[in-house]
């Protein structure tokens, strides 16, 4: 049996969980609240440690030249990841970065989401429903995004229901045509609106439980929607989103998930991506780990890439929640088809507000949560890469580390170059000339 403080060692995370639970055990008993595979020691966890390894490094090489184009050789180079390739994000509500509260309250919130994660999800500012009321606040969330190098995710185009959409378009329903052709247009002008630092759009939200406007326009529609998103930004990568698949999952909906999209990429629809959402709400058991990659493993036979959407899980069991979503981030991130993982709920903003301030990592005094540590440790700590490699005789500095976006440093002691650079694939090279 080891403790938590051991359990991070094993991770290589120099910094543990300061979590109120006595030491002696990985958590404190969770009491009748659990999940198979939460015990120390779990195989599905060792197994998933050894694929991260495997899958999310790679071997990369810094060449190093001097003015003449030769090697240069015995120059140390550092070498941090800055941001993670993989989508390791956050949804927030851009009113309460620029807003709301008072400068220090804003403040802390943007440098928690920079520090925090690695792409964002704008929870509402971009839903058709919501989008003028906070177009304000979400063009300046865009504007700071793409100034400190955050991805955003689009969400959503379509969620395909009459009380998703402004109240003010509620007749249409008595009008198929014209109802066509607004959704038509807003597909249009939301996909072509804003670009970078945009990398993709959940074209289609929920489409199990919303279905109102299939059910009057035909499941063509959505076809149609697909096509529109390409058109208006090609550059924009696709999704579909739903939830009862991956967390408190139902068989029934996930066979429709399943079927919905063979039907979709049968019919040659240009969807690009598959979405996860990861809500646990406080009446629902945590989804055992090895049921989940068995999930993944299913949506992966379509040979696209997949992403939880919107994980929170909802309980006051702070200790339970610390460590399922320490074994929620090891398998998404340990899957091979797994390309991100956004969180929904990270900040509470203030006493109460929004429909599950438990769920929250930051609380409305703004006090890290147990969930919000592990995060940390584990995104930003235990995977992130900081090294300090030589160049050989042949002027090139090696090392393994996590794939992203990398902050490198090179001195000669007469000369100092500092350079940003991505590294993705396996044997990717950076040359730099001193």
């Amino acid at each position: 049996m080891i403790d938590r403080r051991q359990f991070l060692q094993t991770l290589g995370c120099a910094v543990p969980f300061a979590l109120a639970a006595p030491a002696g055990r990985l958590f404190a008993e969770t009491g009748p609240r659990g999940y198979a595979g939460m015990e120390d020691g779990a195989t599905w966890r060792r197994d998933a440690l050894g694929r991260i390894e495997a899958l999310r490094k790679a071997e990369f090489e810094i060449e190093l030249k001097d003015a003449n184009g030769l090697p240069l050789a015995g120059v140390p180079v550092q070498a941090v990841l800055e941001r993670h390739h993989f989508g390791f994000g956050g949804a927030v509500q851009p009113k309460h970065l620029f807003e709301l509260g008072d400068e220090g309250r804003q403040a802390f919130y943007r440098d928690a989401t920079r520090r925090y994660f690695h792409r964002v999800t704008i929870s509402n500012g971009l839903k058709w429903k919501h989008h003028a009321a906070q177009k304000h606040n979400v063009e300046r969330m865009l504007g700071w995004c793409l100034e400190h190098d955050l991805p955003v995710r689009g969400h959503c185009l379509v969620w395909p229901g009459f009380r998703r959409i402004p109240d003010e378009l509620g007749h249409l329903r008595n009008d198929r045509p014209a109802l066509r052709q607004a959704i038509e247009q807003h597909v249009t002008e939301f996909a072509s609106m804003y670009d970078e630092p945009l990398i993709e759009w959940d074209v289609l939200n929920e489409p199990y439980t919303e279905h109102e406007f299939m059910d009057l326009l035909g499941q063509e529609a959505v076809y149609d929607w697909f096509r529109l998103a390409q058109e208006a930004n090609p550059r924009l990568v696709r999704y579909i989103n739903d939830y009862g698949v991956l967390t408190r999952p139902s068989k029934k909906h996930q066979d429709f998930y399943f079927a919905y999209i063979e039907d979709l990429l049968t019919r040659r629809v240009p969807l690009q991506g598959i979405g996860f959402q990861g809500h646990i709400p406080e009446r629902f058991e945590p989804t055992p780990p090895e049921e989940l990659l068995q999930t993944m493993d299913r949506f992966a036979t379509f040979g696209l890439p997949l992403q939880v959407t919107e994980f929170d899980f909802e309980t006051t069991d702070r200790d339970l929640q610390a460590r399922y979503t320490t074994d929620f981030l090891i398998a998404v991130f340990s899957h091979p088809a797994m390309t991100g993982l956004v969180t929904w709920t990270p900040f509470e903003y203030a006493r109460g507000e929004g429909p599950k301030p438990d769920a929250a990592f930051f609380d409305w005094q703004l006090r890290e949560k147990p969930n919000g540590k592990a995060w940390d440790a584990l995104v930003n700590d235990t995977w992130r890469t900081r090294v300090e490699v030589v160049s050989g005789d042949d002027g090139v500095a090696r090392f393994r580390g996590f794939k992203g976006q990398y902050a490198l440093h090179a001195d000669t002691g007469s000369v100092r170059v500092e350079e940003r650079a991505a590294f993705r694939e396996n044997g990717d090279r950076l040359v730099l000339n001193l």
